[in-house]
Order: C-alpha cells, then sequence, then structure tokens
C-alpha cells in the first residue's frame, strides 16, 4: 500500500460514541427484512460502490448462523485488500458520472465509494471461513481525514484501493487511497476509517480476527496507530479534581475571549466590524426523507451517502459565505453517532465554523450536523457530525463581490465558542497540502 511516512499522521483513532452504537440493539429491524441485502442494495448506487457491493454479495455467507466465531483466524493486509479501477480514460459514461459543473471531480461519490471500498475490507478481514457461524455487525465508527494531497485527473485511469492497517480487540483501521495504477506511493485522496465489530445476536463488541502486518510499511502503519490508539487511552484516565478545574478554566477563558470579540455583533450591529460575522448567520440546511434506495448491505442508509449529501451542503455553505468557487481539501472528521433507518426524517444543518484569510491560501471549514428528527414524538437526535474544509483561490476572491476580503466568523454563544475551539484545534492537527 506504499510508504507509510505520508499518512502516519492521519492514524489516530478518534474515541467512538458507545451508547450511540449501542442505539443498534433497539433500533426495529423487522420492517426491513423485505429489503434485500444482497447486490440489489447498491443498485441505485455509483457503478464503482455498485460493483464493490456485488463483490461483497458473492463471499457473503448466510448471516443466520447460530454459532459464535470461537477461533480467532490472523490475517495480513493482503488478505483482505480490495482495489476497483476507474476508466476514466477510456469510459466517458464513467467520467461523466463523476466530473462536476468545474471540470473537477464529484468529490461526494468519490467518498461515497471509499466508504463501499472499505466495508469490503472490514467484510473480507472478519470473514473466519466457518459457514456455521455468524459473521458481525460492521459499524462505521468514525472517518479520520480524508485528504487531497494532489490534484485528481478525470482523463486518466485510476485505481482507488483499501487495506486494513491496524486491527484492536474490536476495531480496525482501513487506510483508503486514490492512485494512478502504476504508482500508489504518490495517493491524490487518502483517508482512514474506523470499523467496530458488534454480535448479531447480543449487539455487544465482539472480537476480531487478529491483524499480522508483515512488510516494513505494514509494521510501520500498525505501530503509528498502535501508538495513536495508546494515547487516546491515556487521554482517557481520570484526572485529579485540580487539573480538570484548571482544564475546564482554560477552555472556558478561550471561549470567553471569543465572545467578547464577538459583541458588537450582538449589541450594536450597526457599528459591527466589516471583517467578521456571527456563526450563526452562516447557517444553511436542507431536509430529506430516507428512501430503501439509499440503503446500505446491512440495510441502514448507507454511511456514504450521509457524507456525499453533507458534503454538497458544506460546499454551498463555504461558496456562499466565499462569493467565491471553494476547492475541497480535506474532510477533518466524520463521526457516525447513531444508524439512519430507512424512512427516517433527516435535516442537515451547516455553519461556517472557523475561516482562516490570512493562511498561505484562504480556509473555511464547515461543520455539518446530521440530525434525526422524530416529529410524532418532537424530538430529534444527532446522527453523524462532518467536518469540511475547503480553499478559496485569492484571484477568485479579487474578483468577488466582497473585493478580496474574507471574512472571519465569530460565537454569539459558550457552546458556538466551544465547537469553534474544538474545530481549531483539529485544524491544526491535520495540515492540509498546499496544491
Amino acid at each position: 500500500m506504499g510508504s507509510a511516512s505520508s499518512c502516519r499522521s492521519l492514524l489516530r483513532l478518534n474515541s467512538i460514541s458507545h451508547n450511540g452504537l449501542r442505539a443498534l440493539e433497539r433500533l426495529p429491524l423487522g420492517h426491513l427484512r423485505s429489503l434485500s441485502s444482497g447486490p440489489s442494495a447498491g443498485a441505485h448506487k455509483s457503478k464503482i460502490t455498485s460493483e464493490l457491493w456485488k463483490q461483497r454479495a458473492a463471499l457473503a455467507k448466510d448471516a443466520t448462523g447460530t454459532e459464535a466465531q470461537q477461533v480467532m483466524v490472523p490475517k495480513c493486509a493482503a488478505d483482505s485488500a480490495v482495489s476497483v479501477r476507474y476508466a476514466f480514460g477510456s469510459d466517458t459514461s464513467l467520467k461523466d458520472a463523476y466530473i462536476n459543473p468545474f471540470g473537477g471531480p464529484r468529490f461526494g461519490i468519490l467518498m461515497e465509494d471509499m466508504d463501499a471500498i472499505a466495508g469490503n475490507v472490514a467484510f473480507k478481514h472478519t470473514d473466519d471461513g466457518n459457514p456455521l457461524t455468524r459473521p458481525p455487525l460492521l459499524v462505521t465508527a468514525s472517518v479520520d481525514q480524508i485528504s487531497l494531497l494532489r490534484t485528481v485527473p478525470l482523463d486518466d485511469d485510476l485505481l482507488l484501493s483499501a487495506a486494513v492497517v491496524w486491527v484492536g480487540r474490536s476495531s480496525m483501521q482501513i487506510r483508503v487511497i486514490l492512485h494512478v495504477e502504476e504508482d500508489d506511493t504518490k495517493p491524490m485522496l487518502e483517508s482512514i476509517f474506523t470499523y467496530v465489530a458488534r454480535d448479531r445476536a447480543t449487539g455487544k463488541s465482539t472480537p476480531l480476527n487478529p491483524f499480522v502486518p508483515k512488510t516494513e510499511a505494514e509494521q510501520a502503519l500498525f505501530a503509528a496507530a498502535e501508538a495513536a490508539e495508546q494515547a487516546r487511552k491515556a487521554g482517557r484516565k481520570p484526572i485529579s479534581a485540580e487539573a480538570a478545574m484548571v482544564a475546564a478554566a482554560s477552555d472556558r477563558e478561550r471561549a470567553t475571549a471569543l465572545l467578547k470579540q464577538a459583541q458588537p455583533h450582538i449589541l450594536m450591529p450597526s457599528l459591527s466590524p466589516a471583517t467578521s460575522m456571527l456563526i450563526r448567520d452562516t447557517g444553511t440546511s436542507n431536509a430529506l426523507l430516507c428512501q430503501p434506495q439509499q440503503r446500505n448491505t446491512a440495510g441502514r442508509i448507507f454511511g456514504g451517502f450521509l457524507m456525499r449529501r453533507a458534503f454538497e451542503l458544506a460546499f454551498a455553505s463555504a461558496y456562499l459565505h466565499a462569493g467565491a468557487r471553494p476547492r475541497f481539501r480535506q474532510v477533518e472528521h466524520v463521526s457516525f453517532t447513531a444508524p439512519v433507518a430507512i424512512g427516517a426524517l433527516l435535516r442537515l444543518n451547516a455553519i461556517v465554523i472557523l475561516v482562516q484569510p490570512e493562511a498561505p491560501q484562504p480556509l473555511v471549514t464547515v461543520d455539518v450536523e446530521a440530525v434525526v428528527a422524530r416529529p410524532e414524538e418532537r424530538s430529534s437526535a444527532i446522527s453523524n457530525t462532518f467536518t469540511f474544509t475547503f480553499a478559496v483561490d485569492r484571484a477568485d476572491l479579487a474578483k468577488s463581490a466582497n473585493g478580496g476580503m474574507l471574512r472571519t466568523t465569530l460565537p454569539a454563544s459558550m457552546e458556538e465558542a466551544e465547537r469553534q475551539l474544538r474545530v481549531t484545534q483539529l485544524v491544526q492537527e491535520h495540515p492540509i497540502a498546499v496544491l
């Protein structure tokens, strides 16, 4: 899968909301049983995702097995690696499906494909080869960054490749890259997907087949991921009450400073600086009813579909804010807190959470929340959060109605201030390549 150095910084396991994942035990499945989880589940997806799901269905065993897996099967990266080819150079219909209005790729659809191929790898790694055991239920817990490292050409044939890089007791990391066929050492897109395994009968976490890295690159990736996991666990250790108070006071002080900057916008809007605006005034949203055609092979709404819809809303939000066409640079983070059922009423809410006008390339970061609304109960719950960063070309900004100015955003509440600080830290941890 290429050199370890280019993606070592990506291998950071994010904390997983186990409360959200345990919601799987409470979700009714009876009304979904009439829906096939085989190849037809991908009939309404991209050509690449449909092909990947057909491959998965061909390898699938009966999910109604009654025995729990007892014998763990050690596997190396090659045992579950998957690649799929984009024949952009020769297949004009495929190219047309992936091109955006500006001649570049539709990154939202590429994200769907990345989610699908990561799922195939997870499926293959967990297969124990025993037709009598029940396969685990695999849940996408998070996506720790999708980085655009190079321009994606739509006139060349490309390869989407994925392989396991780390496995713990019940969670695994899968690296996905987009690259030219002849060279996987210089990927154009690179990401890390984290999956967790649940027992289909009990809904509880279940052990995974161990991972055995063999090549030097695989060993380096595994070691980096293992170190990051240990650091994450260490960060969860209880701290003294005094240390907790100091940390909380520091956070409050920074959040209060941000709120102080926003006071003119809140109290004296006619006298507020023209170089900034309130975060709440950047909001955009849309709502949709989740259809059966958007399901994955497990009968839930496909995570890649949610990513694509969130990306498209984030792009529109960045465009409206900057007044010039944004260019995708990075998915900072995606969390899958709870699955989304067919028939759910989903609201996507986006805000421009952070603007960096003085960066080497001006950057706009957009937060999107996916909220499942339950009108009958007058309630709602967040199912997913997405954070996207876009660059804006200075020449395009200069031609915009703002005359080259890119407004920063300020919080109007403590919640917004804390959210902006969280995203700021996330962006600082993930340096963005200048293309």
